[in-house]
């Protein structure tokens, strides 16, 4: 029994010194001239990027452009992308409405794509991005539901993201108005930063009256990032005095 149990032992050990050795001339016998690698990428992996942005593929070979279709190289959940190749990189095309907010995608190179002098990946090629999340409104003042408010108070908004370019301020009568009052106002808005605006109303607010602020839905940031959905508030002025 005991015998029997060593030349099983030792079976065991042959087989796997020689599927040791097998693998290791595995990798020997790869030609390191004939494989081919991403050698870098715009985004990053892992990295957040505008809606509408490209990504780009760089490898260490010249292409066989031949072999470079939708099929060999594809971003998943995204559809009507479009691919080109340039010498030794590809870039794929953003769809014409954008990628979706706050999601993320994975790019594909399958091992079939070859390069010009039949150069291969040694594996297929995966790379993941993120796209900008929504424009938020993070804070008002005066906040919603005050009550007693004074009549020259000033209007504040706060955006998560840059919704404006910095700029002079001879550059400010082209930058958005993102408030309408109901009832309806005037008054003088400004960015006084890239995602901080102000308005101050000229003449004063009516006194015990229920103002509701609406943003602009349609507002973006420079990112490209758009409101998530409707955003507005209310406030009450204080009475006459």
């Amino acid at each position: 029994m005991r015998r029997s149990m060593i030349w099983i032992f030792m079976l065991s050990t042959l087989l796997l010194s020689i599927g040791f050795v097998s693998a290791q001339d595995d990798v020997v016998n790869v030609d390191p001239n004939r494989i081919m690698q991403v050698v870098d990428s715009d985004p990053l992996n892992g990295q957040e990027v505008a809606l509408n942005a490209p990504v780009t593929l760089y490898f260490d070979r010249v292409l066989d452009c031949a072999t470079v279709n939708n099929d060999v190289i594809r971003i998943d959940q995204a559809s009507a992308n479009s691919v080109s190749c340039d010498a030794n990189q590809v870039t794929i095309e953003p769809p014409s409405s954008g990628y979706a907010p706050a999601t993320t995608y994975t790019v594909t190179v399958a091992d079939s794509l070859r390069g010009q002098n039949g150069e291969q990946l040694f594996d297929a090629y995966e790379l993941q991005f993120s796209t900008t999340g929504f424009l938020q409104v993070t804070e008002v003042l005066p906040t919603p539901g005050s009550v007693d408010i004074a009549g020259d108070a000033v209007i504040t908004v706060i955006f998560s993201r840059p919704v404006v370019p910095l700029g002079t301020v001879a550059d400010m009568e082209a930058l958005p108005d993102p408030l309408t009052f109901t009832p309806a106002t005037t008054g003088n808005g400004e960015w006084i930063n890239t995602s901080i605006y102000t308005f101050t109303p000229d003449p004063a607010w009516a006194g015990a009256t229920t103002y509701n602020v609406t943003v602009d839905p349609t507002l973006a940031a420079v990112d490209g990032a758009t409101l998530a959905g409707a955003s507005g508030w209310t406030f009450t002025t204080a009475f006459p005095e």
